[in-house]
């Protein structure tokens, strides 16, 4: 019997596809750090085997077994923030044409957000709009607060108002 190296995975910035051959489905993005991705995305899948009620951050990703999944690095080779959009789009490309099912969820390298009328990156506007944490704001957002009552320029929605509550829900599904 031959010894094999398990592959490395390397700390680049990089796209990766977690496939899951058996239900023909795939989530592609992009990372900062592709080593890190896959540990954390093997915790993830590993805690629910556990317990099925865990944290499972990508939301559209279906929950099946670990044993499914298959984490690839697609492309690490000259791939930024900048062109990571372009890169996963073309990889998404390469699975639909063999007839996998493509899981939405976040592309971009860091959640970006329209404030009075400019795009920029989540931190970005943290970092000139708010006195909150980066962490405060993006919670906000997660639960469909507009970008301008998560950065604390305008007061938030009454949580009583239940009129409120259908559009901030609403926000929340757009963004989804």
């Amino acid at each position: 019997m031959m010894y094999r190296e398990p592959p490395v995975i390397p700390h680049l910035p990089g796209i990766f596809a977690l496939v899951n051959r058996k239900r023909r489905y795939v989530y592609v993005s992009f990372t900062s750090n592709l080593q890190k991705r896959s540990h954390s995305l093997s915790h993830m899948l590993l805690r629910h085997d556990e317990d099925p009620s865990s944290y499972w951050p990508i939301r559209d990703l279906p929950k099946n077994l670990s044993d499914e999944y298959v984490f690839m690095v697609m492309k690490s080779k000259d791939i930024s923030p900048d062109n990571a959009l372009a890169a996963v789009a073309s990889v998404e490309r390469q699975f639909a044409v063999k007839g996998y099912r493509l899981v939405e969820g976040h592309r971009a390298a860091s959640p970006t957000v329209t404030v009075n009328g400019k795009r920029m990156t989540l931190a970005d506007a943290v970092r000139n709009h708010s006195t909150a944490k980066y962490l405060t704001v993006y919670r906000r957002l997660e639960r469909g607060w507009s970008a301008e009552e998560a950065l604390g320029l305008v007061p938030p929605a009454p949580r009583w108002r239940i009129d409120l509550q259908d559009e901030r829900r609403e926000r929340a599904k757009r963004a989804a």
